[in-house]
């Protein structure tokens, strides 16, 4: 239906109990309007206030809709930097299992090593020398010392974790600041935010435990 039908429609059903004018429609249309010999209908008035809410409610639907692609094209984009992200913390995992690995060799290595001088000084291949100020006495209790912990290592990996989420954090804030005063986008941006900077708490407390 056109706007016109639609309007001789809403017409008929409000104000001649849902039935067309006598004559039919032709007979009181003239060009864009109305003209019929009882003036007080008010019939073109009406018509004309249709036509301009209709124009005003097809603008704010023009405008909604821009918006709401607006907004998609920002969950987008923020999806592109999640997936990148997400990306650069595979990398940054693939790393430090690469330096656990590493580490546990170290570990195994210096086991290896503890076992081997501890069975030569029980078996009396390896004399222990029996002067507190000799060096080689030294460097054999530190060798046969368990290995230490390293939450050093530990507390740095989960450091540059969480920096990088931080990064991402950073770039949502910046992105609020250009949306202003467009409410939905900060609010979705916000939530992004607040996610980002919470997993990178929860990194760093990972790390302390």
């Amino acid at each position: 239906m056109t706007s016109r039908e639609k309007f001789e429609a809403w017409w008929e059903v409000n104000y001649h109990n849902g039935n067309p004018p006598r004559f039919g429609w032709e007979a009181w249309r003239d060009g864009d309007g109305y003209k019929i010999d009882d003036d007080e209908s008010e019939l073109d008035g009406m018509w004309q206030s249709w036509q301009a809410a209709e124009s005003a409610s097809e603008q704010q639907l023009e405008e909604s809709q821009r918006e709401f692609r607006a907004v998609d094209a920002t969950i987008h984009n923020l999806e592109l930097q999640l997936t990148d992200l997400a990306e650069q913390i595979a990398n940054a995992e693939s790393k430090c299992r690469d330096l656990a690995a590493e580490n546990a060799g170290l570990k195994a290595t210096c086991d290896d090593r503890r076992t081997f001088i501890m069975n030569g000084v029980q078996l009396g291949y390896i004399k222990v020398p029996t002067v507190e100020s000799d060096p080689a006495l030294e460097t054999i209790r530190v060798a046969v010392s368990l290995q230490e912990p390293t939450p050093s290592t530990d507390a740095f990996l989960a450091e540059v974790r969480a920096q990088g989420v931080e990064m991402m954090a950073a770039e949502a804030d910046q992105l609020m600041n250009e949306f202003g005063d467009d409410s939905y986008k900060v609010m979705v941006t916000a939530d992004l935010q607040r996610f980002a900077n919470a997993f990178a708490a929860q990194l760093r407390k990972g790390a302390a435990l």
